[in-house]
């Protein structure tokens, strides 16, 4: 996935809350079961966005690999 945040929009919370209703889409009406990302290591602001969105790090060296699975239940 990839997404991008007009410079004005950046640091307002904009891209969890982006991630969680894509989150909705892609485990709701598509059924997809899990979602991968890859961040530039260098990038802290989206690190942080994806992690606060409940991504989690299964590659950490450059780029790093964020997985979200969709929870049963």
């Amino acid at each position: 996935m990839s997404i991008h945040l007009a410079p004005a929009w950046r640091g307002r919370g904009v891209g969890p809350s982006a991630l969680a209703a894509l989150e909705r889409i892609a485990f709701g009406a598509l059924g997809l079961a899990r979602m991968e990302a890859r961040v530039k290591a260098d990038n802290a602001a989206s690190l942080a966005a994806f992690r606060k969105a409940g991504f989690v790090a299964v590659v950490a060296k450059p780029p790093v690999s964020l997985v979200k699975v969709r929870r049963e239940g």
